[in-house]
């Protein structure tokens, strides 16, 4: 994740139907949800959070948070509030360490996308095909 990018959440808030969180309420934000911060405190844990203003709903945690240029994942969202929180992707992915499919990031490791992009190259989903 990097400050003052736009993002946004597809979400399943309380088992309904899929909402996309993009908008922001924040002064500066333009009316659309952006990383705010990078080093915000741990909501109920250690180390830093990204932190942002969306439109989020309650049951909305574990969902993706999702670059808006590049549509890979920077975060992992799990507090909402007044300012939403989620655990930065590089965060998930050294939890997870080799239980990673080499096909399941980017490959940049860092960036904008923070090296938590899907990926179909190797996961035997490389062409789709029309059945006719």
């Amino acid at each position: 994740a990097v400050v003052n990018e736009r993002i946004y959440i597809p979400q399943h808030p309380a088992g309904w139907g899929k909402r996309i969180a993009m908008e922001s309420g924040a002064s500066g934000d333009g009316g659309f949800a952006r990383v705010r911060t990078t080093t915000a405190g741990r909501c109920g844990g250690s180390g830093n959070d990204v932190g942002y203003m969306a439109d989020t709903q309650g049951g909305s945690s574990g969902s993706p948070v999702l670059g808006y240029s590049d549509n890979l994942v920077v975060a992992l969202h799990h507090c909402g509030g007044c300012n939403n929180l989620g655990v930065p992707i590089e965060d998930v992915l050294a939890d997870l360490g080799s239980n990673v499919p080499n096909c399941a990031t980017d490959g940049g490791g860092g960036g904008g996308g923070g090296g938590g992009g899907a990926s179909t190259g190797g996961c035997g989903i490389d062409s789709v095909t029309n059945a006719t």
